[in-house]
């Protein structure tokens, strides 16, 4: 019994170590300048097409001030106020793991109470009398 207890705590420390440290990682591990640099690249590259395509003759002055501004709009939504959204993140984010932490080993406990059987464990300390014809 005291071998299965200790297979089931291992397996459950397990879990919990590959599940929580993404979990636990801080905003700043998470190097937001790449993804803002890439953001801001593929923003750039979108505004040369469009210039492209003014030049071209492929959209109207109208067309290209209003596609201008539409990017404009998504870069400053996609850029804009990042230190806010990234500490609600990290809070959200350790809640979380704490939930997580404390879900995973009760939730096996109840399973094991509802669905094991803890009289199967029991070593048969001697074995069944054979029959004799």
């Amino acid at each position: 019994m005291i071998l299965f207890i200790f297979l089931c705590t291992l397996m459950v420390l397990l879990a919990l170590w590959l599940v929580l440290p993404p979990l636990f990682r801080s905003a700043k591990d998470a190097k937001p300048e790449n993804a803002r640099t890439a953001n801001l690249l593929v923003y750039q590259d979108q505004l040369r097409e469009l210039q492209g395509d003014l030049e071209s003759g492929l959209l109207t002055q109208a067309q290209y001030d209003q596609d201008k501004e539409e990017i404009e709009r998504r870069l400053l939504e996609d850029v804009g106020d990042e230190k806010t959204r990234g500490a609600t993140k990290a809070i959200t984010t350790r809640k979380l793991a704490y939930v997580v932490a404390i879900l995973i080993p009760v939730t096996a406990l109840v399973l094991y109470v509802l669905v094991g059987s803890p009289k199967s464990l029991e070593s048969q300390t001697a074995p069944p009398a054979l029959q004799r014809p």
